[in-house]
């Protein structure tokens, strides 16, 4: 059975993880559990970690990739 991520029956604006990659800016860096988030210049999202570098087109397949990796939300950000 999958795990069911209450963001998307509640509104992914009210899940801090989105709403942190929408206030991403453009070469900012953030941190969530481990993995550093980066805006690139044309506005690819990537995503990297001692284990991972990967690079996304579209906001939401970077969210996905975070889900995935079952990052936990509370202290996320640094």
């Amino acid at each position: 059975m999958d795990q069911m991520n209450i963001f998307y029956e509640i509104g992914l604006s009210n899940d801090p993880v989105y709403f942190q990659l929408t206030k991403l800016k453009v070469n900012e860096i953030i941190s969530i559990d481990g993995l550093e988030v980066t805006k690139t210049e044309i506005g690819f999202y990537e995503i990297s970690s001692d284990d991972i570098h990967e690079c996304f087109s579209d906001i939401m397949k970077c969210y996905e990739k975070i889900e995935s990796l079952n990052c936990p939300v509370s202290g996320a950000f640094i």
